[in-house]
């Protein structure tokens, strides 16, 4: 989209007075774009980081069945919303070390190792991958067992077995609300009665992706040696095929993964498991590669699932859309068309300090200073301190982190 330089107001200005008090109704229709788009991809970095270190997905290996939702108890729509759209899953095998940051240093790596500024879709949480913490499983000292993979190949169909079971359940009850629509808004967009905050409405863009049920990523934290986000690409991970293709262009092969490109040789299994010619030993950085491959031979096949420019002109004619874009003529979207990068140059010193860099860029500062607090916390639990402050008769227990911030325990 081409943009209109302003002759009356400086290019810095345009840009940082919004965050100032501007009003809305005199920034400019590229003004407003980069301002939803900026919202929308500071609110996407949130969400994905709540989800994979904060809420992480707990499920358990102990209750599956063979019921059509796979025995599994009913997702909420937080994790119906943070499943879809997912390429693939990534599960975490027990930590066994209290309070290892290893879940904020994947995520820092994975999404550094994902995300576009402005050209990333990332609306309907669409991300590379979701987190996962299963219940029931061993702690792991090294490679993790036959047993463990079969259990969270198992454990994978029943989750997706929940996914398409929510489903179900949020198009019977959308079929039940309907008919009680009672009331408009200014621009004569129908409103329905609200329905619980626990059903996904627009679930048709929340998309179980065909690879999330064919390949997993598993990382054993017996293999995690303290590395920091930008150096977790080392980490050893293995890459699980489960044998469950449908819906793809193609096999996936692990062909491309050599020695030279991540293959780690010191793991075998047993040429009688039968899931021995299904798994990979290699690096994060190679299993984060091999996805982003995978989802580009998808998307050339398919084109993305959901299409983002349908998803789009549906929240536009919602009335919970964008309506501070969408009012007035139609904009084409996705917003990831909305910004010519050229014209939207990184800030640096006054000015980002100002307030007029990206929010993505503060985002990625909070996410690295958490990281780094989850590394002070680990040391202090894994040091002296922590061992005096456990034999002392202080409550709550004090500890001094080497940042020089007190750890009330």
């Amino acid at each position: 989209m081409a943009t209109t330089q302003s002759t009356s107001i400086p290019w810095k200005e345009r840009y940082i007075r919004p965050f100032h008090g501007k009003p809305f109704s005199e920034l400019s229709l590229e003004e407003k774009l980069w301002l939803h788009r900026d919202n929308v991809e500071s609110q996407h970095r949130m969400t994905i980081y709540r989800q994979a270190v904060d809420h992480t997905y707990r499920p358990s290996v102990g209750e599956i069945t063979t019921g059509e939702s796979g025995g599994l108890p009913p997702i909420s729509a937080d994790e119906f919303r943070d499943t879809c759209n997912k390429s693939v899953p990534l599960y975490i095998l027990p930590l066994g070390r209290p309070r290892l940051p290893l879940l904020q240093v994947l995520h820092n790596y994975i999404y550094r190792a994902w995300f576009r500024p402005w050209r990333s879709e990332v609306e309907h949480e669409r991300f590379i991958c979701k987190f996962i913490y299963p219940g029931g499983v061993e702690y792991q000292q090294g490679n993790p067992s036959p047993s463990t993979i079969d259990a969270l190949a198992a454990l994978n169909s029943a989750v997706c077995a929940e996914v398409e079971s929510r489903r179900r359940y949020y198009a019977e009850q959308i079929a039940a609300h309907s008919g009680l629509e009672d009331k408009h808004d200014v621009d004569s967009h129908i409103m329905r009665r609200p329905l619980s905050s626990n059903i996904v409405e627009n679930h048709k863009f929340h998309v179980l992706q065909p690879l999330f049920r064919a390949l997993l990523i598993v990382v054993s934290p017996g293999l995690y040696d303290n590395q920091r986000s930008h150096t977790a690409g080392t980490l050893p991970v293995f890459l699980v095929r489960t044998g469950v293709e449908d819906g793809l262009s193609g096999p996936i092969s692990f062909d491309t993964i050599t020695a030279d490109k991540g293959r780690i040789a010191d793991f075998e299994f047993p040429d009688s498991w039968p899931r021995s010619g299904n798994v990979i030993k290699t690096d994060l950085e190679a299993a984060i590669d091999f996805v982003k491959a995978l989802e580009e031979r998808e998307a050339r096949a398919f084109g993305l699932r959901p299409d983002p420019v349908a998803a789009w002109e549906a929240q536009c004619r919602q009335a919970s859309g964008p309506p501070r874009v969408c009012r007035g003529e139609p904009i084409p979207g996705p917003s990831s068309c909305f910004i010519e990068r050229p014209n939207f140059p990184v800030w640096e010193g006054e000015e980002a300090a100002s307030g007029g860099e990206p929010t993505w860029m503060r985002m990625e500062r909070f996410c690295a200073w958490r990281e780094e607090s989850g590394f002070e916390v680990m040391e202090a639990f894994e040091g002296e301190a922590w061992e005096r402050a456990q034999k002392s008769k202080t409550r709550p227990y004090i500890v001094q982190l080497r940042s020089g911030r007190t750890l009330y325990l």
